[in-house]
C-alpha cells in the first residue's frame, strides 16, 4: 500500500472529536479506535485494522452508536470513511458533545456483531421503501446499501 490511497468524494465540514470509538471489519472482532472527526457524510478513524479501500466497516461513533461506513481513503494515520446512510446535523452535534462510544448508545457494537445491527437496519429500510412508507429511503439508495452488504470486502 502506498503512503496514501484514496477514492475521490465530496465531503461535508468535519467536526473534531478525538474520542474513543470502535470498528468492526467483516468477520472480525470489535477493535478499539479513535474517531478523530465526524460529519454528516463520514468520519476519520485511527485504529489497528487491516481493511482496504472500498471495504465496509461498522463504526461505533461516540454518543450516536454504530453506523455502516465505506473506506474511501487510507493513510498511515488511519481511514477516511463515508457513511452509507448520512447522519443528521443533530447526530453530529451529539457526537461532538459525547463522552465516549463506550456508553449505552454504542455498547451494542461491543456486545454483538455491528454488521448484524447494520444489516437489520438496512433490511428494515428496504421493507419500508418497498411498502411505500413515508420517510423511507429512495429505492435507488436501498439498492446501493443492499449491494454494499453483499460485497466480498
Amino acid at each position: 500500500m502506498s503512503d496514501q490511497q484514496q477514492i475521490s468524494v465530496e465531503r461535508a465540514a468535519r467536526v473534531k472529536i478525538g474520542r474513543p470509538g470502535s470498528i468492526v471489519e467483516r468477520d472480525q472482532d470489535v477493535a478499539e479506535a479513535i474517531i478523530e472527526d465526524v460529519s454528516t457524510t463520514g468520519c476519520f478513524v485511527r485504529g489497528n485494522f487491516s481493511t482496504g479501500i472500498g471495504s465496509v466497516l461498522a463504526v461505533g461513533v461516540p454518543g450516536i452508536g454504530t453506523h455502516a461506513a465505506k473506506v474511501m481513503r487510507l493513510t498511515a494515520a488511519g481511514a477516511g470513511c463515508a457513511f452509507l446512510i448520512p447522519l443528521g446535523e443533530d447526530e453530529v452535534r451529539t457526537a461532538r458533545n459525547a463522552e465516549t462510544a463506550g456508553g449505552d448508545e454504542a455498547s451494542g457494537a461491543r456486545k454483538s456483531n455491528g454488521f448484524v445491527q447494520i444489516k437489520d437496519s438496512i433490511r428494515s429500510a428496504a421493507n419500508a421503501s418497498q411498502d411505500g412508507q413515508a420517510g423511507a429511503p429512495p429505492p435507488k439508495l436501498v439498492k446501493r446499501l443492499l449491494g454494499a452488504l453483499r460485497s466480498p470486502r
